[in-house]
């Protein structure tokens, strides 16, 4: 089956669930230009990238971390300056009061050299990725090849997972949102509050509320510069957007700022 054709599956009426999810700040790095996130836009201009992850906390049983958290040596090696803001296990404990060893299951939301750094940290892990992701991290684009690292994900022994995903855990599915890579995936949550979704598409809060001065050429979404699809990263925006409530960005510094999802601070979509 083509890897932009599969059945998008129609997620469940939201019901409540005590469930929230914790940003893990890592690390940012600059300068990087704004056309990474803005396709055909602002490359003239620069921001930081922060990363991270983010902790699923309320799954009975279970201890879920959002991508392994990055590292900055990584972005040096890379060419990218950046400052540490904690390393990713002194950063997970002051965050939920857990050691890597206590993670349960990681869900990688793609395979970027920035999302898997540290995927052999967690040594008790199931490790949740996409065919298509997996896939294309051994054997990848050529104009996006220095994204890819196989090594960061030597040895995990993945949980391979072909499309959406519904009910992962009760009120917990997967959403298939290639675009930005091949088969990168977002994580729908439903909370007390509404329905989260982590975004596996890179982009920014903005990306979801274009400025009015770009509505003429994006007027729902504007799709990241980096993509291997620009047409398919856009109806996954869309597809994000009009399914979430709250929705999680993953290299926005108010993503970080903000704390637990969902909070007050948290802009709702619907």
């Amino acid at each position: 089956m083509n890897t932009f054709q599969k059945q998008k599956a129609v997620l469940p009426k939201w019901e409540p669930y005590d469930y929230e999810i914790i940003p893990i700040h890592v690390m940012f790095a600059y300068p990087i230009s704004k056309g990474i996130f803005t396709y055909t836009l602002n490359y003239d201009q620069s921001m930081e990238l922060h990363a991270g992850c983010l902790f699923i906390k309320g799954v009975e049983g279970y201890n879920i971390l959002v991508d392994s958290g990055p590292t900055v040596e990584d972005f040096h090696s890379l060419g990218f300056p950046g400052e540490q803001i904690n390393p990713m296990p002194k950063a997970l404990k002051e965050a939920v009061g857990l050691m890597p060893e206590d993670i349960d299951i990681v869900i990688y939301t793609q395979l970027h050299h920035d999302h898997c750094t540290l995927a052999s940290l967690y040594k008790n892990a199931k490790s949740i990725v996409q065919k298509d992701e997996w896939d294309t991290c051994h054997n990848p684009p050529a104009c996006y090849r220095a994204l890819y690292n196989p090594k960061y994900v030597e040895g995990i022994n993945p949980t391979i997972v072909d499309g959406d995903v519904i009910e992962l855990f009760p009120g917990i599915s997967l959403l298939y949102t290639p675009g930005h890579t091949l088969g990168s995936q977002s994580i729908a949550v439903d909370t007390k509050e509404g329905r989260v979704i982590i975004c596996g598409i890179c982009c920014n809060e903005d990306n979801f509320n274009p400025a009015d001065e770009f509505k003429a050429l994006w007027p729902e979404v504007l799709v990241p510069g980096l993509h291997v699809d620009n047409e398919i990263a856009y109806q996954n925006m869309i597809r994000v957007k009009r399914e979430a409530d709250y929705i999680i960005t993953l290299h926005d510094k108010k993503t970080f700022e903000r704390g637990v999802c969902p909070s007050p601070l948290w802009p709702r979509y619907k």
